[in-house]
């Protein structure tokens, strides 16, 4: 796919409904991730994180150890 193929198609991403950006998105993040090696935690995947932490649902022990699997993936 060429430079102009791209920005035709992110011409036309524009217009379709949000949930179908947003999974393009998360697409994206995942192949930038695995190129990069870095995973950046989405601003819903760290709310959930906070979410359980206030709630109790996980312990401080098993937060720790979702993030420490967050930073390695």
């Amino acid at each position: 796919m060429n430079a102009q193929q791209i920005e035709s198609l992110l011409q036309s991403v524009r217009d379709w409904p949000r949930e179908d950006r947003d999974e393009l998105v998360e697409a994206a993040r995942d192949i930038e991730a695995r190129r990069s090696g870095v995973y950046q935690a989405s601003a819903d995947e760290l709310a959930a994180l906070d979410d359980a932490e206030s709630s109790g649902i996980a312990t401080p022990t098993e937060l720790r150890e979702t993030f420490e699997a967050l930073r390695r993936a």
